[in-house]
């Protein structure tokens, strides 16, 4: 991760002093490490559940049944991108592809009154892929999904105002991925090849299956800090801005 602490320390931002309003701009980078060295880290956990998107905010959906968006939650030109420059150099990279860059203002409140936001992938696997879903794996939420399409990324990032500013992260990053990889059978050295697992990445085949990894994190912090949430096979990057006047 030597790579992406450099690259944050280039784009640090000065520290700013705080606005007298508690209003603030959240900007959030979603990338994953394209080349999948890492998918060999950890054994996975086959079930690790999935985020709950109860009364999150999605900008993006226009649906009837769309959560209605709370006065004080915006998103537009008006809302800060001061991580564009971090999402140009990650997208140039061979090592690592952006999976989300979101950004949108909202008020500074508690936990008890703050909203999620849904941070979602328009990218998804088929349904044909959902369906053969090992039953072993599954969660219920993915069984319940299981006839639509699956996003590669979806979860919520929380922003919370107390005495400090509290982000919390809960994502599901999905990938294909070969069954006896994960259930760990046949031999290692073969399949758990970095250069296999990233054709894997890029072209899933018949005889794999989508795994979810999830990342659920907690970070305090301050505005104008740049905070990165490390998994081992993707990584949030979130900036926090007061905004003047707001």
């Amino acid at each position: 991760m030597i790579a992406v602490s450099v690259l944050l320390s280039a784009g640090a931002m000065p520290q700013a002093a705080q606005a007298s309003g508690d209003v603030y701009d959240v900007e959030v980078v979603v990338f994953k490490h394209a080349r999948g060295e890492y998918f060999d880290s950890e054994r996975w956990p086959s079930e690790p559940g999935f985020p709950s998107l109860e009364s999150a905010i999605d900008f993006s959906d226009s649906s009837d049944d769309a959560v209605d968006i709370p006065r004080g939650y915006t998103q537009g030109s008006h809302v800060a991108n001061q991580l564009s420059g971090i999402v140009d150099t990650l997208e140039k990279s061979s090592r690592y592809g952006v999976l989300s860059y979101q950004r949108w203002r909202q008020p500074g409140v508690s936990l008890e009154e703050t909203h999620p936001i849904r941070i979602a992938t328009a990218e998804s696997f088929p349904p044909s892929t959902a369906e053969s879903l090992p039953q072993f794996f599954a969660t219920e939420g993915e069984i319940e999904e299981a006839q639509q399409a699956l996003r590669v990324l979806d979860g919520t990032i929380t922003i919370e105002r107390s005495r400090f500013l509290h982000i919390h992260a809960d994502l599901s990053y999905r990938a294909p991925v070969e069954t006896y990889s994960v259930q760990g059978t046949g031999a290692q050295g073969e399949v758990n090849g970095s250069e296999k697992k990233q054709r894997l990445l890029q072209n899933p085949t018949e005889n794999s299956y989508i795994q979810s990894f999830r990342l659920q994190q907690q970070r305090k912090t301050r505005s104008e800090e740049i905070q990165f949430l490390d998994h081992p096979l993707f990584g949030v990057i979130v900036l926090i801005t007061p905004v003047e006047g707001g």
